[in-house]
């Protein structure tokens, strides 16, 4: 089984969960709370598929996994989405622009 299959969940959940709050709220403020909610959506998904692919990848037992929980992947996971989310939110202005522009031609 490929890796990218397994980050491939936590981008959908992040992505279709903010999609669905911005449709709602088209605003900064709707990305943003779209951003936060997909991150914490994100989060959700990898734990689980972490403590399923992360044996397989890594050979480490599962039992060890759960004990990486706290202290690693969920630190790990919220990071990760973060600093997606805040690129994604950074670039939000210019990339509506640039997507308006285009669309009008």
């Amino acid at each position: 089984m490929d890796r990218l299959h397994y980050a491939y969940c936590g981008y959908v959940s992040l992505v279709s969960t903010a999609s669905i709050v911005y449709l709602k709220k088209k605003s900064f403020k709707g990305a943003v709370i779209g951003a936060i909610l997909g991150s914490l959506a994100m989060t959700a998904i990898m734990i689980p598929m972490n403590m399923i692919f992360y044996p397989l990848f890594a050979g480490t037992p599962v039992d060890a996994v759960i004990k990486m929980i706290v202290p690693a992947l969920l630190p790990f996971n919220l990071m990760k989405a973060g600093i997606n989310s805040a690129i994604a939110l950074l670039l939000y202005k210019s990339i509506g622009r640039l997507l308006s522009q285009t669309a009008l031609k």
